[in-house]
């Protein structure tokens, strides 16, 4: 027999095949990959004796499962941070299906699974802290300007308003600016949509 292989609807079954399985799988690029049982299968039947036999099976590659099994798959984040290139929050993404890792380790963008944050990220690091990536619009370029002045007197001035600077702006744009500019590519749609004068009352 083959395996064990772990059966995701019952984390504590493992799942074996006959010796006499014929498994699809993709052509191995050295003799000795072929006489190793591919890392993943799919199984038409399964017949619960003493063991927990796997018939019709096939050899599958996990990166096929996620976009097929949407709906059932869970997902965690970490690494949350942003990216002054996109423009975005991005997140290290990993999914699970019935107890399996189907994926790991995959870099998305943040806004679709956590708006809050994503708008968070975009306002204090993108708007305020200044990276924005180009072409920078022109309110957001004047106003980091002042960011900048009213920062660097507080520096020189060894007093503790850096930080109240820094956070009344976060405020400012969290209460003028709507609730779907979450990141750049977002903020640039809404700008598109509003006539010019719309920007000045971000100033």
């Amino acid at each position: 027999m083959t395996g064990p292989y772990k059966f995701g609807p019952l984390a504590d079954s493992s799942v074996v095949l006959p010796l006499t399985a014929q498994l699809t799988r993709k052509a191995p690029t050295c003799p000795d990959e072929a006489k190793t049982p591919p890392p993943w299968i799919v199984a038409a039947e399964l017949v619960d004796t003493s063991l927990l036999w796997a018939r019709r099976a096939a050899a599958i590659d996990p990166d096929w499962i996620e976009p097929l099994a949407r709906g059932a798959v869970r997902y965690a984040y970490s690494g949350e941070s942003w990216d002054p290139r996109t423009g975005t929050a991005r997140a290290t993404r990993r999914a699970v299906l019935w107890g399996l890792t189907v994926q790991d380790g995959v870099r998305c963008d943040l806004a679709p699974a956590n708006p809050a944050l994503s708008r968070e990220l975009f306002i204090r690091e993108g708007l305020v802290g200044g990276a924005f990536p180009k072409p920078v619009p022109p309110f957001v370029r004047r106003n980091l300007e002042t960011i900048a002045l009213a920062t660097e007197a507080a520096r020189k001035a060894r007093t503790m308003s850096y930080d109240r600077e820094i956070d009344a702006w976060c405020e400012r744009y969290d209460a003028i600016l709507p609730r779907e500019c979450v990141n750049v590519p977002a903020l640039r749609d809404w700008l598109a949509a509003r006539p010019p004068a719309a920007a000045d009352r971000l100033l």
